[in-house]
């Protein structure tokens, strides 16, 4: 099963990886003048718990590990499965380096400090305008 349960989740991860090479995407449909988000740059987000980092599958094995008490350079955050871990749930994935040595991975955002149940970080850029998954 995928981190975004919606059709298409392996389309979107590759224009995720488009849009992060170009480091532009469009803020809003049918905004000329929209600014470009900028994925090149990290953003300090601290982390409570310890755990899993996925490719774009985390029906499969994680592929590395994200460390509690850090601060943890993040580039953005979307919409995808539901998670639960430690009693808590969230359906908001942030993209960041684990401390694996993986970059650009996907870790569900009940391991980062800030943030409520079912809800996105705060300060944290969406990777797609509105965090909502373009490809489903």
């Amino acid at each position: 099963m995928g981190i975004f349960a919606k059709a298409g989740r392996t389309a979107a991860a590759a224009l995720m990886g488009a849009a992060l090479s170009a480091g532009v995407v469009g803020l809003g449909a049918g905004s000329a003048a929209a600014a470009p988000l900028d994925f090149t740059t990290p953003i300090t987000t601290p982390t409570w718990a310890t755990g899993p980092s996925y490719g774009t599958n985390i029906g499969g094995s994680p592929v590395g590990v994200l460390y509690a008490n850090a601060s943890t350079y993040s580039y953005c955050q979307a919409k995808g499965e539901s998670y639960h871990d430690l009693g808590y749930s969230n359906n908001w994935w942030v993209n960041t380096d684990d401390d694996s040595g993986n970059a650009r991975v996907w870790v569900s955002a009940v391991y980062f400090s800030g943030g409520p149940n079912w809800g996105p970080i705060p300060g944290l850029p969406y990777c797609w305008p509105g965090g909502t998954n373009p490809a489903g």
